[in-house]
């Protein structure tokens, strides 16, 4: 299965609210929120993905295991295409968990790692967070309210010891685009300190809303 990247262009940007013309950012595939994991092949593979950490062990569990397995295939075909990887660092987006979170989903690097096995490639987590939240969707889904780009911004923290030799040109890597936030937080907080870096973003997939929500 290919797939080759898509820019966030005039045609959709408006349903990811948080970014303007200025950012420059790419998916390959559509995930259709509240719609469930049987509306598209993509659709399965992001369900999938996102199952929690507290899954394994589980019948569950090797349903992400695959997922992650075949996001690294599509990206390994996938990432030639929009990076150069020597002038290039990937930073990915810090899950919603701390790193000393038994739900800390490292999803993200596996995938990376998988996609660009055998190549040269720097891949830093520059940003993390502080304290553990609710992710945003399962918010989003309980019918609460997302936290803004400026609490998102206050919950992270930067990682001055990966900065050395850090390359001009900074790609973040997160799995679905939705209204842009933490896309916008992770890019205010590198350019507080990287004012001259070059940033852009991938994920592997953009949020759009079912058609009935149109109507």
């Amino acid at each position: 299965m290919v797939y080759n990247p898509l820019a966030i262009d005039d045609l959709v940007r408006s349903a990811h609210r948080h970014l303007t013309i200025e950012d420059e950012c790419y998916y390959v595939m559509v995930y259709t929120s509240r719609s469930g994991w049987a509306y598209s092949d993509e659709n399965n593979l992001i369900s999938n993905l996102k199952k929690k950490m507290d899954k394994k062990g589980t019948s569950q569990w090797p349903h992400k295991e695959r997922a992650i397995q075949t996001l690294g295939q599509i990206f390994q075909n996938t990432l030639p295409l929009i990076i150069d990887f020597e002038t290039t660092t990937i930073v990915p987006i810090p899950p919603s968990k701390s790193k000393t979170d038994p739900l800390y989903d490292t999803r993200l690097n596996q995938i990376l790692d998988l996609a660009t096995k055998n190549k040269k490639v720097d891949i830093r987590n520059l940003i993390a967070v502080n304290e553990s939240v609710e992710a945003t969707h399962t918010l989003e889904e309980a019918g609460k309210r997302r936290p803004t780009v400026a609490e998102i911004k206050e919950n992270y923290s930067f990682d001055d010891t990966l900065v050395p030799n850090l390359k001009p040109i900074i790609m973040l890597f997160d799995d679905v685009l939705t209204t842009g936030a933490h896309y916008i937080a992770c890019k205010e907080v590198i350019q507080a300190g990287f004012p001259d870096a070059e940033i852009y973003g991938l994920f592997i997939a953009r949020r759009e809303l079912p058609p009935e929500n149109f109507e």
